[in-house]
């Protein structure tokens, strides 16, 4: 399959988002907000799936937001 990610590579962004996992799981607990909402930031990515029948476009900038406001979202959270 063209673009496919293998060998090594694979393994190395495995491993990375294991360690999200990891992380997010040990430190949420100090956020004071319940695990549901756990649940929710969890498989927001997945919720953006359909709106693909509104086009690719709008699931481009949900995703986008999505990742920024995990990655970003957290440290403010963590900071506070």
């Amino acid at each position: 399959m063209a673009g496919e990610t293998t060998g090594a590579v694979r393994w190395i962004l495995r491993l990375e988002g294991i360690c999200v996992l990891a992380a997010a799981i040990f430190f949420y607990p100090a956020s004071d907000f319940g695990w549901g909402w756990f649940a929710l930031f969890f498989l927001a990515p997945d919720l953006s799936l359909p709106g693909y029948a509104f086009g690719s476009g709008l699931v481009a900038i949900f995703r986008a937001d999505a990742v920024t406001a995990f990655y970003f979202g957290r440290r403010y959270v963590l900071a506070s």
